[in-house]
């Protein structure tokens, strides 16, 4: 992947995003770090009270049926990737003609682009649906120029 000299690469999942800015050419990228955004501790769900499904009663006759409780981890995530579309464009607004790359596992990705304003999706150069948050910035500038 082509990589213009001073574009965003962005690197995140559920939990944890890295802003970095290539300081290197198109062809060799060398990425270096400028933000690090962590979403807070989310313990298991078991530990947050989690409660049985509650139930509600058919307006005729004598069924009953449960009602899905809200998953406390899945609004912590798109809690989390609310934040990072916002560092996103925040980091682009600055500049119409600055470009970035989104890094994400697929999941990721979808809620990323479901949040991102469509100025700021304008600017996205390319995206690959690949989990490198917890590898280091050389196996992740590898994994850009391989892709």
């Amino acid at each position: 992947m082509i990589i213009p000299a001073s574009t965003l690469v962005i690197v995140a999942d559920a939990g944890k995003a890295l802003i970095f800015r290539n300081r290197g050419d198109a062809l060799s990228p060398a990425l270096q770090i400028e933000r690090v955004l962590e979403a807070e501790p989310n313990p298991p769900a078991h530990e947050q009270g989690a409660e049985r499904p509650g139930r509600v009663y058919a307006s005729v006759g004598t069924q009953r049926s449960a009602v899905e409780v809200p998953d406390p981890h899945e609004r912590a995530e798109a809690r989390f990737i609310g934040e990072v579309s916002k560092a996103i464009e925040d980091a682009l607004a600055a500049d119409r003609r600055k470009q970035a790359i989104l890094v994400a596992p697929p999941r990721t990705l979808g809620l990323l682009r479901q949040q991102l304003s469509a100025r700021a999706a304008e600017q996205i150069l390319s995206e690959l649906p690949r989990d490198l948050t917890k590898h280091p910035v050389r196996q992740i500038e590898l994994a850009l120029e391989l892709a």
